[in-house]
């Protein structure tokens, strides 16, 4: 069975301490320490004068905390279901960086895209929850649609593994550290 917005809205409005340290990430395979780091450096190198940034499904804002360390990001947007997830990002993003940010507490599939502006989109741990190969094809043509010429867009995320054995490891996992 699959969480409805309200119900994945709610879960994350209680679990903005557990998602706000930026050493441990989550304290997951899903946002791990590594990843935090593979994705910052991958962006870096591939945008190192990148000075915008949306960042989907933000929680505590450690990504963008992360890419601050090596990128000189001007503007930031994020996006987040969970309010309290995004005042608790946003006040780690203002310690630490004066760049414009610009928060957006709804659903990525009712983010308003308009023209090209992005140097870099980072959505981790966050498209798993699109429902249909629809909504699928749409976000990412949004996204697509967002970034400046030579910009880069960022993906970490659940996915399916073709072996069941896989499968049910990394689902044992992920349930392991919900709880």
């Amino acid at each position: 069975m699959k969480s409805s917005v309200e119900q994945i809205r709610q879960r994350f409005d209680k679990d903005v301490e557990r998602f706000s340290n930026l050493e441990t990430g989550q304290s997951a395979t899903i946002d791990a320490p590594l990843v935090l780091d593979l994705i910052a450096k991958a962006a870096t190198a591939a945008n190192p004068d990148a000075k915008r940034l949306l960042d989907i499904g933000c929680g505590a804002g450690n990504y963008t905390l992360k890419l601050l360390q090596s990128l000189p990001l001007s503007e930031i947007t994020l996006i987040d279901l969970s309010q309290p997830m995004l005042e608790r990002a946003r006040q780690r993003i203002s310690a630490v960086t004066p760049a414009r940010t610009q928060v957006h507490q709804l659903d990525i599939r009712e983010f308003i895209w308009g023209e090209p502006q992005y140097d870099v989109v980072v959505a981790l741990v966050v498209l798993y929850y699109l429902r249909s190969d629809e909504e699928w094809r749409a976000v990412f043509a949004r996204i697509r649609h967002s970034l400046r010429p030579g910009g880069s867009f960022w993906v970490s995320d659940l996915v399916h593994h073709s072996n069941p054995a896989v499968q049910a490891m990394m689902w044992e996992r992920y349930g392991d550290y919900l709880v």
